[in-house]
């Protein structure tokens, strides 16, 4: 193809960041967005480092042939070439029988790669960005003549990852964020940590192969914030244009909501646009889902094994600090006196963080290695300390003044939800 139509294929692409809320089915939207004629992605989520680790080791090539050459060596991208390499994503077990590695020539992308950037004459961040997904899809021998939407899983809403974004693509940038019930997108968080723990002792030194465990080494609290916060900053500090993909409708009604999906990003209808695949192979999940799924289907979003992890108080402390936010995704109404009373209740121990002082508290009084259970019960009762510290600060970011006060004075100034202040 001539690389001067590609150039201006790549001046006028809109970049369309696709978040998750939680564990919400963000690479299976991604996956249906995949097969567009209009669309290029880089399958899964290769990519979501781009602008907060992998280009800070790629900017330092010397020249365009170097910075290739590192892009494809970046552990995480291996993967984009090989699915056999993939350890999260599921790109290992591709096409109708589960059993197809995905497998992308990586001579021919450097070839395709290393010709648009001689053409366009530069190898800058934003330019090695576009020249990756239109050089990714020539290796496939895939057209791209129509293709002017490119679909890029930041998976995070990472305010660096953000704002570097915005900077390369000024005006030219939406969203689209996936959300899914709090309770069951968080338990899917601690499932996937749990398995990836059982799998390969060597991935966490296997600290987490059971569900209280995470209290201890601090997994719980960190997804737990996950959930707090999601995409929310996205949409309210950088003002990224954004439309909510709820889960639960997205498998209910597929043709109703893609087709939302389809008028928010300018693409036109196409039928594969119903379609689960990751290089126009049929995609399954990730493996740390309940069970392979291609395509669409109800149950697996009403799940209801989060319940063994978490019990009604946890779910009416989680719905108090989500509030407004969530309510106006229908997973609840919540009364006047829900937040107030959440207030208190915040103090109150999860049904995990219960079960990991109970344990922690009954090795000690046994005399069972004292000194380690002492260790181990005060560690559980800092993790407990920093939920209460998030918790606390997200429920005040909630109140409008509050906020405003926040951004002012505080967010300049302390890492508490993001660490740069957004662009004015």
């Amino acid at each position: 193809m001539d690389m001067n139509e590609v150039l201006r294929l790549m001046d006028r692409a809109q970049v369309v960041l696709i978040y998750y809320w939680g564990r919400s089915g963000s690479l299976f939207l991604q996956s249906l967005l995949d097969s567009h004629p209009q669309v290029l992605t880089l399958p899964a989520s290769a990519m979501m480092f781009f602008h907060t680790r992998q280009w800070d080791r790629i900017g330092r090539g010397r020249d365009a042939r170097e910075r290739i050459r590192l892009f494809c060596e970046y552990e995480q991208n291996q993967a984009l070439f090989d699915g056999t390499k993939d350890r999260t994503d599921g790109l290992g077990a591709l096409g109708p029988g589960r059993d197809v590695p995905l497998s992308v020539d990586q001579a021919a992308f450097q070839r395709h790669m290393l010709a648009i950037l001689d053409a366009a004459g530069r190898s800058d961040r934003r330019t090695f960005f576009l020249a990756a997904h239109f050089a990714y899809a020539l290796a496939r021998g895939e057209e791209v003549g129509g293709s002017d939407t490119i679909v890029y899983q930041m998976h995070s809403a990472d305010p660096i990852a953000i704002s570097s974004t915005l900077s390369d693509f000024p005006d030219r940038v939406r969203a689209l964020g996936t959300v899914r019930h709090p309770m069951r997108a968080l338990n899917s968080h601690l499932r996937m940590r749990r398995g990836y723990s059982r799998e390969d002792p060597a991935y966490d030194g296997g600290a987490n192969v059971e569900y209280h465990l995470m209290v201890g080494t601090g997994i719980f609290a960190g997804y737990y914030k996950l959930q707090l916060i999601g995409w929310s900053e996205a949409e309210r500090y950088f003002a990224v244009p954004l439309l909510p993909v709820k889960l639960e409708d997205l498998h209910a009604d597929p043709r109703g909501q893609m087709e939302k999906v389809a008028a928010w990003l300018g693409l036109r209808w196409d039928d594969r646009l119903l379609k689960s695949t990751f290089n126009g192979l049929e995609f399954w999940g990730d493996a740390q889902a309940v069970k392979p799924v291609q395509g669409f289907s109800t149950s697996h979003t009403h799940y209801q094994g989060w319940q063994e992890q978490f019990d009604a108080l946890d779910q009416f402390v989680v719905a108090g600090l989500l509030g407004k936010n969530f309510e106006r995704f229908g997973y609840w109404e919540l009364p006047f006196w829900h937040r107030p009373l959440c207030l208190l209740l915040i103090l109150w121990p999860a049904k995990l963080e219960r079960r990991a002082l109970a344990l922690a508290a009954g090795a000690l009084l046994r005399l069972d290695h004292p000194g380690q259970a002492l260790r181990s019960l005060l560690r559980i009762m800092r993790r407990i300390a920093e939920r209460y510290d998030l918790s606390y600060r997200q429920f005040l970011k909630s109140i409008g003044w509050v906020e405003k006060f926040y951004l002012r004075f505080v967010a300049p100034r302390r890492k508490l939800y993001f660490r740069y202040r957004p662009p004015r």
